[in-house]
């Protein structure tokens, strides 16, 4: 059963930092059209009366808004999350689920942020050799084929939000994870995940989201 994630500031700063591709490009748009709309005011200053060049520039300029605000398109489609699940054991420790097996991590770095988003500490694991397997961790304990370049002395329910990065030679998958949420309702879903801003779910359900949603992926960077 879904539970709806609790709104706040966190989710929104999330959003913010989530710019997507459309607007992006928005921005790229602008910046060429407003290139050329400066190379035509130099070329026509010369030879066009005051009044008619000021009416251009105007029109120029309105132009130049409606693009940046298609590019800024709120319907735009979403980037993708790369979320996996997480729970906590009967003693208090937090395990992290990867969402599926990643068959090449070079690196995972949990930081801790405290409530402003300032951060606290970061626990950071690397393979044995240049890669290893990951599926789940349990913060504070390095998994088989992993060690601690950075060990974590902070308890991670003293952290308001966890960013989580996932490294291959490729690429970086990251996510966040707020523990208000996980450590209220875990004792009321012994044997599923909590997956941010999608409630608790099972691993059937988990799999069937990733498989009908292409906004939401496991953590496996590629």
């Amino acid at each position: 059963m879904r539970q709806r994630v609790r709104a706040g500031s966190r989710p929104r700063r999330r959003r913010l930092l989530l710019l997507s591709a459309g607007a992006r490009a928005g921005v790229l748009r602008a910046g060429a059209l407003r290139a050329g709309v400066l190379r035509a005011g130099v070329l026509l200053a010369g030879v066009l009366p005051a009044g008619v060049l000021l009416a251009g520039t105007l029109l120029a300029g309105t132009l130049l808004m409606g693009v940046a605000l298609v590019g800024c398109d709120p319907q735009s489609k979403p980037l993708t999350q790369y979320e996996g699940g997480a729970r906590v054991t009967g003693d208090g420790r937090l395990v992290l689920w990867m969402g599926a097996v990643c068959a090449r991590v070079t690196g995972v770095d949990v930081q801790f942020n405290d409530r402003q988003g300032d951060p606290l500490e970061t626990w950071i694991l690397t393979p044995g050799r240049r890669a290893a397997p990951l599926s789940y961790l349990t913060v504070g304990k390095a998994p088989r084929g992993f060690r601690e370049s950075r060990p974590v002395n902070t308890d991670w329910r003293i952290a308001d939000t966890l960013r989580i990065r996932v490294r291959s030679d490729a690429e970086q998958r990251s996510t966040y994870l707020s523990t208000d949420s996980l450590t209220a309702d875990s004792a009321a879903h012994v044997g599923q995940w909590f997956v941010q801003d999608h409630g608790w779910m099972s691993m059937t359900s988990y799999r069937d989201l990733v498989r009908k949603d292409a906004a939401v992926a496991p953590m496996c960077p590629r």
